[in-house]
């Protein structure tokens, strides 16, 4: 049988406060005695004064944690019901402190480095059957995934978004410094060499149709072994001069075709015929029926094409070996790995790392929380702590912050189960 700890709870307070409840009332009971017989001796003196302080010190408790929340006897004294009233200093100052005690770097970077993460996931995955239950899940999270989506507005999506890209990407910039990358890279001399390679081969297995050509320009006076004799002539002249383009790394002419390169290169980039024509090209290509029947396409085939690889036993059967590959490599590097470095890892991009005064997390978190508990639930609260004067500040200091999981607002729960959060809002 489950014991409730709410019921638990408050049947501790109950017993609490009867307890201390009952003491004050001893204490009373016995000043009034020891006053009344106050003349029998002075031993008795000292029992009426122990009494009293007895009673003050509960009082004083009773007044010092009332005056937290509320107005005592809802009389309203100046400095009392702080919290109420100062809620809004109270969240900052708790998101203050909970972010510069518990969520520095440093402290995180030790818990981080003490959990081993990478060390015990590489050992999980290890284990085969813990890589077979992995790569299921990834299959099943995939298959899910992809059942419950919207193809008509995940292919609308998809088309716009690649649309749009496209259309305010100009091209001809793009082409230019695409140029400019080959030529830095040495890539245009290498198309150059296959270009001359290209040409002198074609002249090669085209020499007789050129030969013939020749014949029907040449006039009719011309003697035949002058053609030929001309022709073999200028043929062989090209050949060299490809041959000697193709050898020579230094030539004129791959100085002038890296000029000319990037002359043109930098005139897609700056001439606005340029930037005119490759725009209208760009629409034409993206007008093009074909083009429009591949964007349409594009979610139907990849979704197809990752279904059928989630429910694929062969498929399924390589991610999951993959996992436990990964898993042992893991493991093995980590475990070989030596002693830690003494200096703090890095846990992420230099850029993206906070710097002194960013905002973080718990200090919004907070400051946002506290300022929207209620005032009347908190005073309701502190009645049941404020009702035993002997045990007040134990029962304060009980006091729990909790997770509101309903409404994803902070609360404040004591002892008695009271809901110290906003209510009805």
């Amino acid at each position: 049988m489950t014991v409730d700890p709410d019921l638990e709870k408050r049947q501790g307070l109950r017993r609490m406060k009867l307890v201390a409840t009952s003491l004050l009332v001893i204490a009373a009971a016995i000043y009034v005695v020891a006053k009344i017989n106050e003349e029998s001796g002075a031993w008795v003196g000292y029992v009426r004064a122990c009494a009293e302080a007895a009673m003050i010190g509960a009082l004083a408790d009773w007044f010092a944690v009332t005056a937290l929340f509320r107005h005592p006897l809802r009389i309203p004294i100046p400095h009392t019901a702080i919290i109420p009233k100062r809620k809004d200093q109270i969240g900052e100052s708790l998101g203050e402190f909970v972010e510069s005690n518990f969520l520095t770097r440093d402290v995180i970077d030790e818990r981080l480095r003490g959990a081993e993460l990478g060390r015990r996931a590489g050992e999980w995955l290890a284990a085969p059957a813990n890589a077979n239950r992995a790569g299921d899940a990834v299959a099943d999270v995939l298959r899910g995934g992809l059942e419950v989506l919207d193809d008509d507005e995940i292919q609308q999506g998809l088309e716009h978004l690649i649309e749009s890209r496209v259309r305010a990407t100009p091209i001809t910039p793009l082409v230019g410094r695409a140029i400019d990358l080959t030529v830095e890279g040495g890539h245009q001399q290498r198309l150059l060499d296959a270009v001359l390679v290209g040409v002198a081969g074609f002249l090669n297995d085209n020499r007789r149709t050129f030969r013939d050509r020749l014949d029907e320009e040449s006039p009719w006076w011309v003697p035949e072994p002058i053609d030929n004799r001309v022709f073999n002539k200028i043929y062989d002249a090209v050949g060299r001069f490809l041959d000697d383009v193709v050898r020579n790394p230094q030539h004129e002419i791959r100085s002038s075709v890296d000029e000319r390169t990037m002359a043109f290169a930098d005139r897609l980039r700056h001439n606005p015929e340029l930037l005119a024509k490759g725009e209208e090209l760009k629409q034409e290509l993206l007008d093009h029926p074909e083009v429009r029947r591949w964007i349409d396409s594009l979610w139907v085939e990849t979704e197809r094409g990752q279904y059928l690889g989630a429910i694929d036993v062969g498929d399924k059967v390589h991610v999951q070996v993959r996992l436990r590959v990964l898993g042992e490599r893991l493991a093995d590097e980590l475990h070989h790995a030596g002693p830690r470095r003494p200096h703090r890892p890095r846990l992420r991009r230099p850029d993206r790392a906070p710097r002194v005064g960013q905002p973080q997390r718990a200090h919004p978190v907070c400051s946002h929380a506290v300022p929207h508990w209620n005032s009347r639930s908190v005073a309701t609260c502190s009645s049941s702590v404020s009702t035993a004067p002997s045990s007040a500040v134990w029962l304060a200091s009980r006091s729990t912050p909790l997770a509101n999981s309903s409404d994803g607002v902070s609360s404040s729960r004591n002892e008695s189960g009271c809901d110290c959060r906003r209510s009805g809002s």
